[in-house]
């Protein structure tokens, strides 16, 4: 909405890191609450196990008649899921810039292979055709260099 009816804007800084702790889990309700034990069975998430960093968007505490006996309500906890697609907007993000870093460093390795390979085949060949210590040690440093790329 419209930035001129916000008091507060700043970035929305979760992603990733708590996107990877939530554990959807499978349940069915037990009619404590108001809620209806019909067997049906819900994929959802725990409000005791969402991240502490993420709770604060999204944890709510209620009161509600946990049996039909009380007279005096109990708290208990419930998920806004609100913030949840931001979430994972910003964890996209994250792993968007991962990937493409991961690629750069793919791409500078594979040239750096190819150019080492082809001063290592140069140097071979001339080394076949006139064997001598210079061609031998530049073979040598050609090599060092492969095995120092394949390392990293």
């Amino acid at each position: 909405s419209d930035v001129r009816l916000k008091d507060m804007v700043a970035d929305f800084p979760l992603g990733i890191d708590e996107l990877m702790k939530l554990r959807p889990r499978v349940f069915r309700y037990n009619g404590l609450g108001g809620t209806k034990a019909d067997g049906r069975e819900y994929v959802g998430l725990l409000a005791h196990e969402v991240p502490p960093r993420l709770a604060r968007y999204c944890r709510v505490s209620v009161d509600v008649q946990l049996r039909p006996e009380d007279t005096t309500p109990t708290k208990v906890m419930m998920l806004d899921h609100s913030s949840f697609p931001f979430v994972c907007v910003n964890a996209l993000q994250q792993v968007e810039g991962r990937l493409t870093s991961v690629e750069t460093q793919l791409s500078d390795f594979l040239c750096a292979l190819e150019g080492v390979l082809e001063v290592g085949m140069a140097t071979g060949e001339r080394a076949r055709r006139h064997p001598s210590k210079a061609t031998i040690k530049s073979a040598d440093i050609a090599v060092k260099r492969a095995e120092s790329l394949l390392s990293k």
